[in-house]
C-alpha cells in the first residue's frame, strides 16, 4: 500500500512543479512581450499575470507541503513528520517576502522579523531532523548513514583506477 501512496505522491509532486515551471515560463514570455493574446485571456492565466512569481512559488511550496502532510498519514514513524513543516515554513516565509503580503502589512520591520523568525524554525526543524535520525535510527530507514565514509573509502579501496586518480 505504502508504495502505491508514495506513487501517488510523487505523480502529485511532478505537477506541482510542472505547474509552477509553465506558470513562470508564461510569465516570463508575457514579460518579454512575446505574443500571447489568445492566452492571456484565459481567466487562469490572468490570475497567473497579476501575481508575483514569488507568491505564485510559495503557493506551489504549499501545496507541496499538503502532499507531503497526506502522505504522512499512510506512512509509520515519525520520519515524514518534519519535512512537511519545513515545506510550509519555507513556502510561508516566501509568500511574507513577495508582493502579495503588501496589502496585509505596511512595515518592512514586521516583514523582516517574520522572515527573521521562519529563518530560525527552519534552523530548528533541520536540527531536529537531523537529531531524529540519531534518536530513532530505526525509523529512518538510513537516511543519515555513520557508516557512509568508511563505506565509500572501502568501495574506493577496490577501485585501483580510482585509488590512481586520489594519489594525483
Amino acid at each position: 500500500m505504502e508504495s502505491k501512496v508514495e506513487k501517488f505522491k510523487t505523480v502529485l509532486q511532478y505537477c506541482v512543479g510542472a505547474y509552477i515551471f509553465a506558470f513562470v515560463i508564461i510569465k516570463t514570455l508575457v514579460y518579454v512581450d512575446v505574443p500571447l493574446d489568445w492566452l492571456t485571456e484565459w481567466k487562469v492565466i490572468k490570475h497567473i499575470l497579476s501575481t508575483s512569481v514569488l507568491g505564485l512559488v510559495s503557493k506551489a511550496v504549499m501545496v507541496s507541503a499538503a502532499i507531503e502532510l497526506a502522505y504522512m498519514l499512510f506512512t509509520p514513524g515519525p520520519d515524514e513528520a518534519v519535512d512537511p513543516f519545513i515545506l510550509g515554513i519555507a513556502g510561508t516565509a516566501l509568500l511574507v517576502m513577495s508582493d502579495e503580503n503588501a496589502a496585509k502589512t505596511d512595515s518592512m520591520l514586521h516583514d523582516s522579523m517574520a522572515v527573521f523568525l521562519f529563518a530560525l524554525s527552519l534552523a530548528i526543524l533541520f536540527y531536529l531532523r537531523f537529531m531524529l535520525t540519531k534518536w530513532f535510527p530505526k525509523q529512518f530507514r538510513g537516511d543519515v548513514d555513520d557508516d557512509l565514509p568508511r563505506e565509500l573509502g572501502r568501495q574506493m579501496g577496490k577501485n585501483e583506477e580510482v585509488k590512481e586518480v586520489m594519489r594525483q
